[in-house]
């Protein structure tokens, strides 16, 4: 956790987070402008997941799965490479955000979708079937059983 995050160090690009395949580190910004949450989920329109936190806080926590979703897309390269490289493959026309949509970047859809199935679940599998059944499949094959995050009023 840094006040900044950047890609390709200070000199690069302001982000919210980022995470390296390679080295299997991440870094995830404390700090975020006033449009950074508060966002209503608006299937497939919002931005990003992160957005639709209510608060700044929340919004770095979700940050924070989306993350930890690109560290289990890296496990799954390790342990099914064929399920791996089929995530690249998905239509991503009906996923959770625009930037999960991003043609250039298809590794943030996994990322995006792990984020969709942590915090919406039911609203991704009414959503988006096959990422649903992706993520389903990727966590079966992993082991890892991951509980629904229950928002507090």
């Amino acid at each position: 956790m840094v006040k900044h995050s950047y890609l390709d160090g200070q000199q690069g690009t302001e982000v919210n987070g980022w995470y390296n395949y390679q080295t299997r580190e991440t870094e995830i910004s404390t700090t975020r402008d006033q449009n950074g949450w508060g966002q209503t989920l608006d299937w497939g329109k919002v931005i990003s997941v992160s957005r639709t936190g209510r608060t700044q806080l929340e919004a770095v926590q979700f940050t924070l799965l989306h993350e930890l979703g690109h560290h289990i897309h890296a496990e799954l390269n390790r342990m099914d490479k064929l399920q791996f490289q089929l995530s690249f493959k998905m239509p991503r026309t009906n996923a959770i955000s625009e930037y999960a949509k991003i043609q250039a970047r298809p590794e943030e859809y996994f990322a995006e979708t792990f984020a969709a199935w942590v915090l919406y679940r039911v609203e991704l599998s009414v959503n988006d079937e096959l990422g649903y059944g992706m993520m389903q499949r990727a966590l079966e094959t992993l082991g890892v059983e991951v509980q629904e995050y229950e928002f507090s009023s």
